[in-house]
């Protein structure tokens, strides 16, 4: 069992040294250095308190249920192989990518299937109606069918075709005009580019006209050469008051044929 020291402190009275002299002496001494403690404490450590005691105990245990814990996760981490898990996942998009979800795959196919070369292999789909798809310069190698309105907001427009098919019973030159004087129609090239013979509507004579070395941007008012002339079938009466009344038409009344002289 240990035994205890009565330790003199720095204040007291020299008369309570001397009456204490007897029993420090008698109770096993006076700790006088630190030679003196280190004998007195050394040994093997063989009672603590009951609290100190318990929570030595506690936290062996936890020690003990810590080290399971690591054991285990240590497991856990060896065996996370479902894709699912983030040490797989890390594992499979370190190296090449070689798989995607169904979904992302449902998409790319959907992607690849609206939206093909501009090489008449395929066809371009909106994705939706309300899409608009824009392009620098197009390149089409085979056909491409458009089934909507076609716009095209160009200075020229240039058509390099064996033969040109248009559906429609009738075209709308000179669109757009706001006046009466001006004309229209169509030039036959003959010899220099952009420029040839014309046949379009004079307005100021109001008659089918023909121009040649007419060129094909030409916007000012045409003189024309040479007129074409109509057949009135119609009563002298009426032809004569009618907008063909022009020099060079024929009018048939019945059993007479008038030639316009004036």
């Amino acid at each position: 069992m240990p035994t205890f020291k009565k330790i003199v402190v720095s204040g007291s009275a020299i008369s309570q040294l001397t009456n204490d002299a007897g029993y420090l002496i008698s109770a096993g001494g006076i700790l006088s250095s630190s030679a003196q403690i280190a004998t007195d404490i050394s040994g093997a450590f063989t009672a603590v308190s009951g609290g100190l005691s318990t929570r030595i105990t506690t936290n062996e245990t936890n020690i003990g249920t810590n080290t399971t814990n690591i054991a285990t996760n240590t497991t856990n981490i060896g065996t996370l192989t479902a894709a699912t898990s983030s040490y797989a996942l890390a594992t499979n998009v370190s190296g090449a990518f070689t798989t995607t979800s169904s979904s992302i795959a449902t998409t790319a196919a959907n992607i690849a299937g609206r939206v093909t070369t501009l090489e008449g292999t395929g066809t371009i789909q909106g994705v939706g109606t309300t899409n608009n798809v824009t392009f620098a310069n197009v390149t089409a190698t085979g056909n491409v069918s458009i089934t909507g309105t076609l716009f095209v907001d160009g200075t020229t427009t240039t058509i390099n075709s064996t033969n040109l098919n248009i559906e429609d019973k009738f075209l709308l030159l000179n669109s757009g005009s706001t006046g009466p004087s001006y004309e229209g129609g169509i030039i036959v090239e003959s010899g220099s580019a952009g420029t040839g013979n014309a046949f379009y509507y004079d307005a100021s004579d109001n008659r089918w006209s023909l121009k040649a070395g007419l060129i094909a941007t030409n916007t000012s008012a045409v003189t024309a050469e040479a007129f074409m002339s109509v057949a009135v079938v119609d009563t002298l009466a009426n032809a004569t008051g009618s907008a063909y009344y022009k020099a060079g038409n024929i009018i048939v009344d019945g059993q007479d044929i008038y030639i316009v002289t004036v």
